[in-house]
């Protein structure tokens, strides 16, 4: 049965293509370098891997050592005009960085100035900071998310609000206190962070899709397992991948988000063997 999706919020028009709704997530080159366990340095850009993997979309996301910087956004982002679409973060991701309204402000000014920027997105929302109080559980309060909300349209254009949730969020007892800030965001993206959790999938959007019905999804998929620290298997990367497209092409979904920029020039099986799988079913139309 085809699932009809709400129409799209941002001003852009969805690709009929499988690869126009592909996305990959991204850092400054160098990130995460002796992290995780992954092998080697890595020097590709944002850009570079995109253009390598073929996703034409791009999240440019914070990396935890403030870069890119507000004074670099402008030049940093030239390269980005070969994209179709670029998201932006808009909430620091670091677990010890707070939001201020004029650097969100600030976000909102670069977005609306980009005609690449059609989204804002808000990583690692969920994942507490040691600044927080006790009963805190986002590093914005409801009302502040709902001010942010009435600042995303302006002189007619509509910028999406993304937000990351893991699957052992998700299957958390306290699930249910994120519902109230999930309702005010566009699109809820579920990352398995664990490699182990890619065969309870449709578990986690189940329960993502009960807690927020109706509420537009994507789904991010992981090129390495950053939870165990360790390679992922192909088998596990084809599993997501293909629930993924399966979703996708029945409605239940609206994008697929790789990760990341930062895996594609480590020598992984899992990179090269999502490449060549995008270049095979990047074709296929969409219906939904």
């Amino acid at each position: 049965m085809m699932v009809k999706l709400p129409q799209l919020h941002a001003t852009v028009i969805p690709g009929n293509t499988v690869d126009s709704r592909f996305w990959l997530w991204s850092h400054i080159a160098g990130a995460y370098s002796g992290q995780f366990g992954l092998p080697g340095p890595t020097q590709i850009t944002p850009v570079e891997a995109a253009f390598y993997m073929g996703i034409p979309n791009v999240f440019m996301v914070e990396y935890e050592n403030g870069k890119p910087s507000p004074a670099e956004w402008k030049q940093y982002s030239v390269p980005f005009q070969s994209l179709k679409q670029v998201s932006w973060s808009i909430v620091p991701p670091g677990k010890d960085e707070k939001s201020t309204p004029a650097e969100r402000e600030a976000v909102l000014n670069f977005a609306f100035s980009n005609p690449q920027i059609t989204s804002v997105v808000m990583d690692d929302f969920f994942v507490r900071r040691s600044t927080w109080t006790r009963n805190q559980i986002a590093p914005l309060s409801v009302t502040e998310l709902v001010e942010l909300k009435h600042k995303l349209q302006r002189n007619g254009k509509r910028l999406d609000l993304w937000v990351v949730l893991y699957a052992h969020q998700v299957t958390d007892p306290s699930f249910a206190n994120m519902a109230p800030y999930l309702q005010h965001c566009d699109i809820i993206q579920p990352w398995p962070w664990y490699g182990k959790e890619i065969q309870n999938l449709e578990d986690i959007l189940a329960k993502t899709e009960r807690l927020v019905p109706g509420k537009r999804k994507a789904l991010g998929c992981f090129m390495w397992d950053f939870g165990g620290s360790k390679p992922l298997p192909v088998s596990a990367m084809q599993q997501q991948c293909e629930f993924g497209l399966k979703c996708l092409q029945s409605g239940r979904i609206e994008e697929m988000i790789f990760g990341a920029s930062w895996l594609c020039d480590r020598d992984l099986e899992t990179v090269e063997w999502t490449r060549r799988w995008i270049r095979k079913v990047g074709n296929q139309k969409l219906t939904t």
